[in-house]
């Protein structure tokens, strides 16, 4: 019942942003399975490195391939950081966070996902799969992704990835997941993003961060960060 409220609540609230109603010829698109700082190229490659105003730095990898058989699309990330208000150890990348996933889109935007997910530290493994639908936008990108089943057997995730470009320079991207957990408070991660390209290549990026699994420990749940994007 929760994940069923949840997603109604989303759908609800990405409607507009999906461009229904719009006059014709006036929507954007991108063909990317998941939010990354640009649309990737076949196998793609972008990093970028984060000053976070809670004293604690992150190196970000982004990866891509469609070049795979059977239709199938790649796409992951790792991020590297250091610990939080500790500005003797702000460039020590001592803690990694990664995920990875496996699409398979068919006709009409619609598709299956799974996805791993791992962290430093035992017991931070988890898998996921679920449906996708990816709305037939042009240059914008919107999916939504829900993953009813996880190794762990603790709940599910409903998801939201986009990107908005505006004009040739600026973007407006990020990601929205919440966690569903039977029987603990659910937990919400929240990333918009704006980045402004410089080159094809290079671009300076803004980013204000929510993540509640942060709550319970002596890290802040919540931060803004300034990065450097490359795209290699």
């Amino acid at each position: 019942m929760k994940m069923i409220t949840a997603l109604t609540v989303a759908g609800l609230w990405l409607f507009p942003i999906a461009g229904f109603g719009a006059v014709p010829g006036q929507q954007d698109s991108g063909d990317r399975m998941v939010v990354a700082p640009s649309a990737p190229r076949s196998p793609g490659l972008h990093a970028l490195y984060y000053w976070d105003s809670r004293k604690n730095n992150t190196l970000s990898l982004f990866y891509s391939s469609r070049n795979l058989p059977h239709g199938l699309v790649f796409w992951g990330f790792t991020d590297f950081d250091s610990a939080q208000h500790s500005t003797a150890q702000q460039y020590d990348l001592s803690t990694f966070f990664t995920e990875a996933r496996l699409a398979r889109m068919f006709g009409h935007g619609f598709g299956i996902q799974a996805e791993y997910n791992g962290a430093t530290g035992a017991g931070n493994d988890v898998g996921r799969v679920g449906a996708v639908f990816k709305f037939p936008l042009k240059r914008h990108f919107l999916m939504l992704r829900v993953f009813p089943l996880e190794t762990d057997g603790d709940g599910g995730q409903l998801s939201a990835v986009w990107r908005l470009r505006i004009g040739a320079r600026l973007m407006f991207e990020g990601f929205v997941d919440y966690n569903v957990r039977e029987g603990r408070a659910d937990r919400t991660v929240f990333e918009p993003q704006v980045r402004f390209m410089f080159t094809q290549q290079l671009g300076l990026a803004l980013e204000y961060r929510h993540n509640e699994f942060l709550r319970g420990t002596s890290k802040d749940d919540k931060g803004a960060a300034i990065g450097l994007y490359y795209d290699f």
